[in-house]
């Protein structure tokens, strides 16, 4: 009796959604496209990110070099303390040079004992309304 209604389900499943999906895409709007735009890493040349210690206080060396002059050049700076997983802290910066080919900052970040900290780095150019970006990682320091 089991195997019967097994069969039985299994035959009107397999007539019914050939029909939920053809009727599914007879009323698809091609409005709804979704289109991605990868863009190749024309500008950014290289990158920095280095992390040293110096008591309580990690200093984060980041820089970041175009191949040419675009309208900007910027670092976003987040320092990362580890729970259980990555997290940003509340301590980020921000650094930003117009018309330029290049940029380098060094930020200062207090640290908590007890922590596992990274700095992330968001290095990024716009240009003529394009944007590019690289994302880096220092290696991990334990405060403890």
């Amino acid at each position: 009796m089991m195997k019967k209604i097994v069969a039985v389900t299994v035959l009107f499943i397999g007539f019914l959604l050939p029909t939920i999906v053809t009727h599914a895409d007879e009323n698809s709007s091609s409005n709804n496209d979704i289109t991605v735009n990868i863009q190749a890493m024309n500008n950014i040349k290289y990158t920095t990110n280095t992390v040293s210690l110096s008591g309580s206080n990690l200093y984060s060396r980041s820089s970041l070099n175009s191949t040419r002059t675009v309208d900007t050049v910027g670092l976003r700076v987040y320092l990362q303390r580890k729970n259980r997983s990555w997290g940003n802290t509340s301590q980020s910066r921000e650094y930003l040079n117009y018309n330029a080919s290049s940029i380098s900052k060094v930020t200062r970040f207090q640290l908590l004992r007890g922590y596992f900290y990274r700095v992330k780095i968001v290095h990024f150019i716009k240009n003529n309304g394009s944007y590019e970006s690289k994302i880096t990682y220092s290696s991990p320091v334990n405060f403890k």
